[in-house]
């Protein structure tokens, strides 16, 4: 049986919304490289069933993070952008941080939720593939950087196996479709790579055989070179 294909890319956009721009310190090259360059345009060649794109920059409001609990520190709220450099010149207070969360965190998350309970009940499986995309910044050091594989799998386990005790698919399923994406594409797949975290994976929850998160090197899009067609993606 196919499944159903939903598509999330929580940093595909760079709007910062009205009122907040003169208060970041950071130029626009900044709120550029903050975005997953290539997020948006591959998860529209994919033929999903649903997308869903980010509506604001990752600067303002990270969806990638799920609520803190346990009096971690709410990480959906950056001070500092991947270079550490400071963000704001006036931090966002509480009521700021409350009226962003009601426009844009709590209606991503519930139309994603909406979403992927109405795909699984009209077609019986399906298969949610969350899109990222890392740089430099994110990377351990610069022998680790150009060692990496340009493609990255998790499903919050461990690393290569894919097993572990709260995974988001099966470490069989993932590793297939590893194999499939190397053989289809001749890149390399890295599984549960310390690259980027699987934030995504925990807020909605482990679903074996439903969650994957599929993170693309920059380097395999240019700034320049933003429009994927159907056959290259």
């Amino acid at each position: 049986m196919t499944p159903a294909l939903l598509v999330t890319a929580p940093h595909s956009a760079v709007v910062i919304p009205a009122g907040l721009r003169d208060r970041l310190l950071v130029d626009e090259a900044a709120i550029w490289a903050a975005h997953d360059l290539g997020t948006a345009q591959l998860a529209a060649c994919l033929g999903a069933e649903h997308v869903a794109l980010a509506e604001v920059s990752r600067l303002v409001l990270d969806l990638d993070h799920e609520l803190p609990d346990d009096g971690r520190a709410d990480r959906r709220f950056p001070t500092v952008d991947a270079l550490g450099r400071r963000l704001w010149a006036t931090e966002l207070d509480l009521p700021e941080r409350q009226s962003l969360i009601e426009a844009y965190y709590r209606p991503w998350y519930a139309a994603v939720r909406a979403a992927r309970e109405s795909l699984t009940r009209s077609w019986g499986r399906l298969l949610h593939v969350d899109l990222n995309a890392w740089g430099r910044a994110d990377g351990a050091s610069e022998a680790d950087l150009a060692a990496a594989p340009p493609l990255l799998l998790a499903n919050g386990g461990y690393p290569e196996t894919g097993e572990g005790e709260r995974v988001s698919c099966r470490a069989d399923l993932l590793r297939a479709l590893a194999e499939h994406i190397q053989a289809e594409t001749g890149l390399k797949v890295g599984i549960n790579l310390r690259f980027k975290g699987g934030g995504v994976l925990r807020t909605f929850g482990h679903h074996p055989g439903s969650t994957v998160q599929l993170t693309v090197q920059r380097g395999l899009v240019s700034d320049d070179d933003v429009t994927l067609d159907a056959d290259r993606a």
